[in-house]
């Protein structure tokens, strides 16, 4: 957007905070930041580029203290800039008297669209506030301040209780100097053979958290509750004791075939969906690309739903607010309800995987931006049709569409898909189970929206979606300024 005369000189378009190029056509013109100018005949000139937040910022929303109506309007527009012009003394300015000085003060806001749900608003627009003023001393003009907040300050240290990630692995020697992947698991062993446990905190290095193990135990299935149980720790000390349990041997081949394990996982990815991205903050505008997937280890083929997906502010998929953007058995339902471009993308060769790219959004008037989103997920035989309980659909172009080309099944997700789809969304987590066909299981994975301005809350990693089928230990976890459980 040009600024100032056409022929003005170098000096004096730099002096007006403008830009200067004498090989451009318009050789003086705004720069990308926002430009206040204080004029000596009273008149306030702001400058107000589209790109000073991100997401990018609506200037048809922006107005002034005394609104959106002439003089308080813009007069100059563009694909990316809007400027106004009006007296200092006009559209709600505030006059203040410093000695012998005079401030006219004034206040620039952008509205930004809330979506309304039944149990939670969300909003993905940036909060835009701008304070700018003039100070007028006799005939002098002096320099003006513009401060531009975007959100609120990031808040002093304190100590206080909060998440910590906790990890637990299994070295592969004495040593403790290499550790088994997720790729390894499930790990075999004789009889006799030791297992080289580790429990660590991540990503923090306080001196003053200490790390002490209360209660290890062993199971024979991933569940911590399922009986038999065979205590390893108890209140912190080792158990010699075998009051607790005396096992029975079986043969390992009957075992082995007694029931097959599946491990889900809901994975934030790159964007080449190549890896696990490695951080899990976001700014408003940005794309999560959400991955779920079955590890199946010998299993027959299998093809991978989500039968529903919710965002909360607690790790509590009941708790309030919430926000469910997969629901019917497999509707995608954001893109419909926000108008957002989320979908589901067309299914890999790989049924075992099924991959979403939602829009980042944060919940309306809450300051929290670590969102926690859980999905049910659930398999089917590779070999069996899509059906409307089986699906993954999502809203582009006016109409449902399927992930798996089928786009008939898609056809009750304005209604009704299943008589039960209300209460498969409200049953609390479950771990993990056996899962031979058509069965399902929770699984969360958090991540965290980056306001312009600074972090609401420092974000933190949620737990391992991964199990350890063959050797299943489970400790509660205690520190002085928390306690986790894993």
């Amino acid at each position: 957007m040009a600024c100032g005369d056409p022929a003005v000189s170098s000096a004096d378009c730099e002096a007006s905070d403008c830009c200067f190029d004498p090989r451009a056509r318009q050789r003086c013109y705004y720069s990308s930041d926002v430009t206040v100018q204080c004029t000596t005949d009273g008149q306030f000139v702001v400058v107000v580029p589209r790109d000073v937040t991100t997401p990018p910022l609506s200037l048809d929303t922006v107005s002034l203290l005394g609104g959106q109506s002439a003089p308080c309007s813009p007069v100059g527009t563009t694909a990316g800039f809007a400027k106004f012009q009006f007296p200092v003394s006009a559209c709600g300015s505030i006059l203040k008297a410093e000695g012998g000085d005079l401030l006219y003060e004034n206040m620039m806001s952008s509205a930004f669209d809330v979506q309304k749900g039944p149990d939670g608003s969300i909003t993905r627009d940036s909060l835009y506030e701008l304070t700018f003023l003039c100070r007028y001393s006799g005939s002098e003009l002096l320099p003006v301040e513009a401060v531009v907040y975007t959100a609120a300050p990031p808040p002093p240290s304190v100590v206080a209780p909060g998440p910590l990630s906790v990890e637990l692995r299994i070295a592969t020697e004495a040593v403790y100097d290499s550790y088994y992947r997720d790729v390894d698991y499930p790990v075999t062993k004789v009889l006799r053979d030791p297992v080289y446990v580790e429990v660590r905190i991540l990503n923090r290095t306080d001196p003053n958290i200490v790390l002490t193990l209360e209660d290890c135990w062993a199971t024979s299935t991933p569940s911590p509750l399922d009986q038999p149980q065979w205590s390893l720790l108890v209140n912190g000390l080792h158990n010699v004791s075998s009051d607790g349990l005396k096992p029975t041997w079986v043969p390992f081949t009957e075992t082995q075939s007694a029931e097959d394990f599946l491990d889900f996982s809901l994975q934030l990815m790159t964007d080449d969906w190549s890896s696990q991205r490695p951080s899990n903050v976001f700014y408003l505008g940005d794309v999560l690309n959400l991955q779920a997937e079955v590890r199946v280890a010998g299993h027959v083929p299998l093809r991978l739903f989500a039968d529903g997906c919710v965002a909360t502010l607690a790790s509590d998929p009941t708790s309030e607010p919430r926000y469910s953007f997969v629901e019917n058995y497999g509707c995608l339902t954001d893109a419909k309800v926000t108008g957002s471009s989320s979908w589901f993308r067309p299914r890999p060769l790989d049924f075992t995987k099924l991959q979403m790219q939602l829009d980042a959004f944060r919940f309306h008037q809450d300051s929290r931006s670590l969102i926690y989103i859980t999905c049910h997920l659930k398999v089917i035989l590779a070999s069996q049709n899509v059906d409307s309980v089986n699906k993954a659909c999502y809203f582009e172009g006016g109409r449902w569409r399927s992930a798996d080309g089928s786009d008939l099944v898609c056809g009750c997700c304005d209604s009704s898909c299943g008589p039960d789809s209300k209460s498969k969304r409200q049953r609390r987590i479950k771990s993990r189970r056996a899962v031979p066909s058509n069965a399902g299981v929770w699984v969360g994975r958090a991540f965290c929206i980056l306001l312009e301005g600074g972090l609401d809350t420092f974000p933190a990693r949620s737990p391992s979606s991964f199990s350890h089928p063959l050797l299943c230990l489970n400790c509660v976890v205690s520190s002085p300024s928390s306690i986790v459980g894993s």
